[in-house]
């Protein structure tokens, strides 16, 4: 999909079908929404998320999840960081 969709919340983070691969850890997740109305949201940051390859000897695939399939991508929540940091 073209945009990540959020699966479920959990204390702290919440768990995404974002499209992801290792590496990603630490990117910025937008609010989609916020965006087409010209405003920036950053909602969490990516910090861990599904097995990105598969084996199918002797190649290595790139694992396909269906939109509710697989574990997903977990984004810890920007509250964190404001709640961290003493802010409200």
């Amino acid at each position: 999909s073209a945009t990540g969709k959020v699966r479920r919340i959990e204390p702290g983070y919440f768990v995404t079908n974002l499209d992801t691969y290792g590496g990603n850890s630490g990117s910025p997740v937008f609010n989609s929404e916020k965006l087409l109305e010209n405003r920036l949201m950053l909602e969490g940051l990516l910090v861990r998320g599904e097995v990105d390859f598969e084996v199918e000897t002797p190649c290595r695939i790139s694992k396909r999840c269906t939109e509710e399939g697989c574990s997903g991508e977990d984004v810890v929540s920007a509250g964190q960081f404001r709640a961290f940091a003493g802010a409200q």
